[in-house]
């Protein structure tokens, strides 16, 4: 990869993106597709962290269902 980013701007309009099992053509200069990918990370990043607070909650609710069900389990 170039490190000099106005060289990459101003000879690409186009960007080929190499994922794990895919590959993409994307419109536009390297900083767009930058700008997009950073954008794209950190959307990603925030979902993450809010299943695992999600996941959290459910597992603390679990965790209070058992407790319930065997003191419901003791009285009988």
């Amino acid at each position: 990869m170039s490190h000099d980013r106005d060289l990459l701007d101003g000879v690409c309009d186009n960007v080929l993106v190499f994922n794990k099992t895919t590959i993409e053509v994307q419109t536009g200069n390297f900083s767009t597709w930058w700008d997009n990918k950073e954008k794209t990370d950190t959307l990603k990043k925030s979902d993450n962290e809010k299943h695992i607070k999600e996941i959290g909650k459910l597992k603390s609710a679990a965790d209070r269902s058992s407790r319930w069900a065997q003191k419901m389990k003791i009285r009988r």
